[in-house]
């Protein structure tokens, strides 16, 4: 999740490393699972964060991959799309100000197309290969296998493979790490990002044991 520096212990579509009972309890809004103290200092963290822009992209992306999971694949490639066009407009409005963006011209990049937004801003303040049809880096890889087949399913009602939905989902999960790891190196926005530290993270990830 951008700036948290948090690494999800799995990859998507690992089931070796996906506490299923967990998951499914959780799923149904059964609330049966007493959580432990660092999970719970988590959600309050979670929770007093709502309403920063960069929190709807983490969201969109988690219910991608739920989505996945249930075999929900257009859904899955949907929401792992809307999670990285809202991450675009969530690092804009962040970091635009500081980056010498007065509200006007803001404002105007996020009501423009969101091609230009991605080349002409996002990749220009985050220092990505600026054409994303040829780039090697983690837009790139998105842009090609992720946003292209988020417009086909959208625009042309195709029905993507379980290997097209794993990689689009994996590439808006990479993107989103990156894009996070590139705003946590930059000085000049570290107080923007979301203010959960990575050991805060780390501890709820670990405290709970693993039910196989």
């Amino acid at each position: 999740i951008p700036g948290w520096g948090w690494r999800v212990p799995s990859e998507p579509w690992d089931d070796v490393d996906i506490d299923w009972w967990t998951y499914n309890i959780h799923d149904r809004g059964a609330p049966l699972i007493r959580l432990t103290r660092p999970e719970t200092e988590l959600a309050v963290g979670l929770w007093q964060s709502r309403d920063h822009p960069l929190m709807p992209p983490a969201e969109f992306l988690l219910a991608a991959q739920q989505s996945g999971h249930r075999g929900r694949r257009a859904h899955a490639v949907i929401e792992a799309g809307t999670a990285t066009e809202l991450l675009v407009s969530g690092v804009l409005r962040t970091i635009g100000p500081v980056k010498g963006y007065d509200q006007a011209k803001l404002q105007n990049v996020l009501n423009g197309g969101f091609r230009p937004r991605v080349e002409d801003h996002f990749a220009v303040l985050l220092g990505y290969e600026r054409d994303p049809e040829v780039g090697n880096d983690a837009l790139g890889k998105w842009w090609r296998h992720g946003y292209a087949l988020r417009n086909r399913v959208v625009h042309q009602g195709h029905r993507p493979s379980d290997s097209e939905t794993a990689r689009a989902v994996d590439t808006a999960r990479t993107l989103n790490f990156d894009a996070g790891d590139r705003l946590a190196k930059d000085a000049s926005v570290a107080g923007l990002l979301l203010p959960i530290p990575p050991e805060m993270w780390e501890a709820a990830a670990r405290s709970r044991p693993r039910r196989r």
